[in-house]
């Protein structure tokens, strides 16, 4: 069945009225009416997700230091919610390299909201980057607990972690009871100076970053584009967060990609693996499945249709992850 098209109009809100030779009033209010419906639906539409179930807010919470920007995702007129944290790693920021936004509406359209948070010197954060410390990393995430619980109004009860690599590792030493459920995107969870390893692959790298930063206070890496602290290192080089996870009681996700190999070593991804196998709570462990992928969980072929596999198995078993536990 085929419908007749009609005819344009060639409306213009500015023609002259027929009668009186000026601008017919009736069609300009029709036009105005028009505008400002479009532009409701463009506010709509930009804080909210599909079918206005979810909202999405860019902002700046309280943080021990000064505002910490993030991204705050929450289903529409929902109370008393579970809430994810959403942690980047090492020079990233809180877009988490393209899955933070569509993995937070997901969670958004199945009750669970998140924020997704910028450590020091990261994405839009004003301060150095040698303020990006595992100290500091802490605070930030406990600052935005306190926010999402307090301001937000979501369940104290039912809070989860999410952390890739440097953040996977703040998220591992940051677990606790108050924690329901973490996930671990390819944490850098080796002991001590061992966890500089993505800096340097040779115990004697590792040294000399670290005793170069101790005696200067600060150290380039050219590398990378930034400058790190003496904090930083010395409290990399203090942390076990294989520890942390033995003694963690929840859920956990933890998975590792083929792509790891060029920053990570096997023995980090095996300690950590027999870490969270050993740890009381539910493992959800899904190294093995992302052979295909780089260490930010895109594809390793480069291909489009491929990166689009890859990001969706991952934002997909997470969001699953979190909405079984939390």
């Amino acid at each position: 069945m085929y419908l007749k098209a009609k005819k344009p109009t060639n409306f213009s809100p500015f023609q002259l009225h027929p009668k009186k030779g000026g601008i017919c009033m009736k069609h300009l209010r029709s036009f105005f009416a028009v505008l400002l419906a479009a532009a409701i639906c463009a506010a709509v539409v930009l804080f909210s997700g599909c079918g206005a179930s979810v909202q999405v807010q860019q902002l700046t919470i309280p943080g021990e230091r000064g505002s910490i920007h993030a991204t705050l995702t929450t289903p529409a007129n929902a109370e008393n919610m579970p809430a994810v944290v959403i942690c980047h790693g090492f020079t990233g920021n809180r877009q988490l390299d393209g899955h933070a936004k569509p993995l937070a509406k997901t969670l958004a359209q199945h009750g669970i909201a998140s924020i997704a948070i910028d450590f020091a010197g990261s994405g839009e954060s004003e301060e150095p980057f040698t303020a990006y410390t595992p100290a500091n990393m802490r605070d930030d995430i406990t600052s935005a607990i306190t926010y999402l619980t307090d301001t937000v109004g979501t369940d104290p009860e039912r809070i989860g972690l999410l952390g890739h690599s440097m953040g996977g590792r703040a998220v591992s030493v940051y677990l606790k009871d108050s924690i329901k459920a973490a996930a671990l995107w390819a944490p850098a969870d080796n002991t001590g100076l061992d966890g500089l390893e993505f800096l340097d692959h040779s115990a004697e790298g590792r040294q000399a970053i670290y005793d170069g930063a101790i005696q200067n206070g600060v150290l380039d890496l050219p590398k990378w584009g930034v400058t790190i602290s003496a904090d930083f290192v010395q409290q990399v080089a203090d942390q076990d967060p294989t520890a942390s996870l033995r003694t963690y009681n929840g859920p956990l996700l933890l998975a590792y990609t083929a792509g790891d190999a060029e920053l990570l070593s096997q023995t980090t991804i095996d300690l950590t693996r027999q870490a969270a196998a050993e740890h009381s709570g539910p493992l959800v462990d899904l190294t093995g499945q992302y052979e295909d992928a780089t260490h930010n969980f895109t594809a390793a072929s480069g291909k489009k249709i491929d990166d689009f596999s890859v990001r969706r198995r991952i934002e997909s078993a997470t969001a699953e992850f979190f909405e079984e536990y939390l």
